[in-house]
């Protein structure tokens, strides 16, 4: 019986932890810097049909498993990106091929980068500052080089 209670003592941070999976985890708003604009910047280069993105976010919501870690996104094995108001923009931009971004309590501006794959991300990139996107890295090490899953949305 004491092996049983020791045993869910130990596991249970990972389980609340696992459950945080599907749930976003981290907020961030996209800096303003004036009226209508923002801390947002987009370029296509159609011969490789890749349009790169940089944005500085402001944190907002961090999920308290996360709260006092620096995490490096860099790690992350896969990244996928969706449109939360209209999922139909993502079309014919299939993947996320580069990012950096990362995450340190301390601070309370973030830069990001990312580099954007297909067809149809230029038309995303153009919009991006505009629209409400979720994240998701998948397999990001974390301090004990455990792979985890992180949701983060970011707002206009």
């Amino acid at each position: 019986m004491r092996a049983l209670v020791a045993t869910i003592l130990m596991l249970w941070p990972l389980m609340t932890f696992a459950e945080a999976d599907f749930e976003t985890q981290m907020q961030f708003q996209i800096k303003k810097i004036g009226p209508g604009s923002s801390d947002y910047s987009s370029v296509w280069n159609p011969y490789t049909q890749e349009a790169m993105i940089r944005m500085t976010l402001i944190t907002g919501y961090i999920h308290k498993s996360l709260s006092d870690k620096t995490l490096n996104f860099a790690s992350a094995e896969k990244v996928e990106l969706g449109v939360v108001e209209d999922p139909l923009l993502t079309k014919g931009c299939w993947k996320v091929v580069r990012w950096s971004f990362e995450y340190e309590p301390s601070l309370n501006e973030h830069l990001m980068y990312a580099v954007l794959k297909g067809a149809g991300c230029e038309r995303l990139a153009m919009r991006l500052n505009s629209m409400r996107t979720r994240w998701k890295f998948e397999g990001l090490s974390d301090a004990y080089f455990l792979p985890i899953d992180i949701m983060i949305d970011v707002r206009p």
